[in-house]
């Protein structure tokens, strides 16, 4: 991943713009929307591009420093050394040599028979003056000084040892503190996920789930308990590795496959939900990709079925890289636009821009140079590109940076862009779009850059769909340092058809100050106090993320210090013209962390899904019991560990449980994995199920659900799963009728006649679509886009 171009946590579809270096808890990294909310005085936060230009100057500083530190130590080390070797030679070499003087003298007067007069008066004065005693004592005293030597240096070694490993503490500090760094970059992840609201609403909402470091070579993915992916790290792993959308941990599953014939290359293989599209490639025995690859799309899931193909050289991308479907659903819903079209010549015209096959549609790409940077022209993908964000970018890079003028389109419309100056740095007039730009959201921003800082006034713009024009329903001013200032009116994430909301109040140098009001269609349904630091304080009246039209959910509580604290209420209407009524709550402790009895209610609460969690808390994780509650009766539920696992047995509901849809499953989980056998139930029939092997993958006969299964589509597949992959012949069944299906074979491609629904497949009596195509496949990919056929 580009450096400047990493993803932010709290709001998944912006890039990361700043870092905060100030001694508080935060993300770090934030985006323009966590850039704005951030809650802190008096603290350094850099531009992304200026930390990492700080940051490569202290780095090549430190790392200079170090060298030449090193080198110093080295020789101050070895030039001691050498004089404590040279003096210990020098003494050694004086007293072999008197010994050696003294033997001679010896054995020359060992027989007094032979002495001569001259030989007689040196034997009397060497024995008057004692010098071979004084010799002896020379001698005893050296070698205490040489232990007295030993013994200080011993000491002035054992010192410098302490000093050295006080020192070493740092390195310590260092690796604890990247360690803590990585913890806390991946406690909490945020994500979106798809959810249909009844036959005609459908939005992208957030999600939570956790990644947590399980031993020293493992971290585990968590959402509610259960744990859905367990992933191997290696000593040359990479974070941006990590996999951080929440369908890919689900439902993707990678292996490796050692080749024979040439033991150093090993071919890597990703399979979604069991079969296999042919995603993968080739790495050699560093783990470095190699040649032709076809890879997920960073937002790769069911609404958004994307790969990224193209060539690896050394482990970087290299040359022509291209995204493309896997499967075509794209000009459904360009067709859709003209809704007065005959729905058959639809489907012809559909086709027939489909002639050549349906793999092989084009939406992006360009050139990476050697070095695995993008050059020259490039059309890139939003990073959450699907069904109704249909976003590209258009423009050039020059080494890895954006340069000159950049187009943002959807749905094949200009709807905006502007102008990047040297290092990437935006310049002049630009229109941005929001995060959760769609069909539902289309909210741009229109403002000035000045050396990458907004200035003066952003107005914040919507439309009702690409027919409308804009009107201005938002926005404020920019001081000359690109923060915040005056009276603003901000939008959410959200804001659109389905939730016409915003947040007014006062900023003071990129900080909210006093007051803050949150309205709903003009009337204020919430808000609260900050302090002068830009910290909530008091009472507050909140919305939940998800907040729309017909999920109404607010929470009301006290703030401290900008922690929770007490009693938080939630409460719920189901239009404005209904009171708010509490449904749920509980305590928080002084450190913000749920406690005691609580009740939860499901993230996607509506109408049709009024779906509440009662159980217990202990210092923020779920413990013990805890029941599932809808329309008032307790409908599933299970154990919790002390460490928020799930264990035991369980039943759970399925994503999109609502009134049309109770559907739910049942079945043991170990540890947090789902084991033995799981039953699926709708409206407590058994219509599906299988087993599990003890790593938690699928196993032997199954018969799982459609992924839109509701009343109005009763559709199932059965077939045989091997470790997690699908194989043989999968019959798909409506109604109790086998209508269509075809072969798997060992890898989980398909091959073969297949006959397959389509992806708006039902039976409602709005839209009903009853299509099936008749597609021929080999390795996993179709050859057309197949011959279509209505059922009666």
């Amino acid at each position: 991943m580009n450096q400047n171009n990493f993803l932010c946590f709290e709001h998944p579809k912006n890039e990361v713009t700043h870092i905060c270096l100030g001694k508080h808890s935060c993300n770090r990294l934030l985006c323009e929307n966590c850039l704005n909310l951030h809650q802190t005085n008096n603290i350094r936060v850099l531009p992304m591009a200026h930390f990492i230009q700080e940051w490569s100057l202290l780095k090549s500083s430190v790392s200079e420093n170090s060298k030449l530190r090193a080198i110093q130590i080295k020789q101050i080390y070895q030039n001691f050394l050498y004089d404590v070797r040279e003096n210990f030679k020098k003494i050694n070499d004086l007293i072999d040599k008197a010994n050696i003087e003294f033997e001679k003298l010896i054995s020359k007067q060992n027989c007094f028979d032979e002495f001569q007069n001259k030989n007689t008066n040196f034997l009397l004065e060497f024995q008057e003056q004692n010098l071979l005693q004084a010799w002896g004592l020379f001698k005893s005293n050296q070698l205490e000084s040489v232990q007295n030597l030993y013994a200080s240096f011993e000491k002035g070694a054992k010192e410098f040892n302490k000093l050295l490993k006080a020192n070493l503490n740092v390195i310590s500090a260092i690796q604890i503190l990247k360690l803590n760094q990585q913890s806390q970059k991946t406690t909490l992840q945020q994500s979106y996920q798809f959810y249909c609201y009844g036959d005609n609403f459908q939005d992208y909402q957030i999600t939570n789930f956790q990644i947590k470091q399980i031993g020293e070579q493992e971290i585990g993915f968590i959402k509610e308990g259960q744990v859905l992916k367990i992933q191997k790290i290696t000593d040359n792993y990479k974070d941006e590795c990590i996999i951080k959308n929440l369908e890919q941990i689900k439902y993707s599953e990678f292996s490796e496959v050692e080749i024979d014939k040439n033991p150093k290359t090993k071919k890597m293989e990703v399979r979604w939900k069991g079969e296999n599209f042919n995603i993968g490639g080739f790495a050699n025995q560093n783990n470095n990709k190699i040649g032709q690859w076809r890879e997920y799309f960073g937002n790769f899931w069911d609404n958004s079925k994307i790969i990224s193909v193209g060539c690896y050289f050394k482990g970087k991308r290299f040359q022509k890289w291209e995204e493309k479907y896997v499967e075509n659903w794209k000009n459904n819903y360009i067709v859709e636009e003209d809704q007065n079209e005959n729905e058959q010549n639809a489907i012809d015209n559909q086709i027939k821009l489909e002639q050549e096959s349906i793999n092989q549609y084009i939406l992006g790409g360009g050139y990476y140079d050697e070095q695995g940077l993008k050059n020259s022209k490039w059309i890139d993908l939003h990073s959450n590109f699907n069904r109704q964000m249909q976003i590209i970018y258009r423009g050039e890079y020059e080494h890895d940076k954006k340069i000159g003028v950049w187009d943002t389109i959807f749905n094949n419309k200009l709807i905006g862009g502007g102008c990047y100056y040297q290092q990437g740095i935006k310049n002049g007039r630009w229109i941005e779009h929001q995060a959760k730009f769609s069909e539902f959201s289309q909210v741009i921003y229109v403002g000035e850059y000045r050396q990458g800082k907004k200035h003066d006034q952003w107005n914040a713009m919507y439309r009702e769909n690409l027919q409308s024009e804009y009107k201005i329903v938002g926005g404020g001013q920019y001081n000359k340092n690109g923060k915040k200032y005056g009276m603003w009116d901000e939008l959410p994430s959200n804001y659109g058809a389905n939730f016409i909301g915003k947040y007014n109040g006062l900023y003071e140098d990129g900080k909210k100050q006093g007051k803050w009001d949150i309205l709903f269609e003009n009337q204020v349904i919430g808000g609260g106090d900050y302090n002068n630091d830009g910290i909530k304080t008091g009472k507050w009246i909140e919305l939940m993320d998800n907040f729309y039209n017909q999920s109404q959910v607010i929470y009301v509580g006290m703030y401290q210090d900008g922690g929770k604290i007490g009693q938080w209420q939630t409460l719920y209407r189901w239009n404005q013209t209904n009171q708010f009524t509490e449904i749920g709550g509980g305590l928080y402790d002084k450190k913000s962390k749920k406690k005691g009895n609580w009740i939860d209610i499901h993230e996607q609460f509506w109408n049709w899904m009024q779906v509440k969690f009662i159980g217990g808390y202990y210092k923020g994780l779920k413990v013990g019991k805890w029941d599932t509650i809808y329309d008032e009766k307790v409908i599933g539920g299970g154990l919790y560990n002390q460490d928020e696992i799930k264990i035991g047995k369980w039943i759970e509901l399925a994503e999109n449980y609502n009134k049309a849809c109770l559907v739910t499953f049942t079945g043991e989980y170990q540890i947090g994995i789902k084991s033995g056998r799981w039953n699926i139930l709708n409206e407590d029939q058994v219509i599906g199920g299988g087993d599990y092997n003890q790593e938690g993958k699928k196993n032997g006969q199954w018969i799982d659900l459609h992924e839109n299964f509701n009343n109005n589509c009763v559709v199932t597949y059965s077939g045989i799963y091997s470790n997690g992959v699908k194989q043989g012949r999968w019959d798909i069944t409506y109604q109790n009728n086998v209508i269509g299906g075809g072969c798997y074979d060992e890898q989980g491609r398909k091959f073969g006649q297949w006959i397959e629904l389509d992806e708006k497949f039902n039976d409602s009596w709005l839209n009903p679509c009853k299509i099936i195509y008749k597609r021929e496949y080999s390795n996993g990919m179709a050859k057309s886009f197949g011959q279509k056929e209505v059922l009666i």
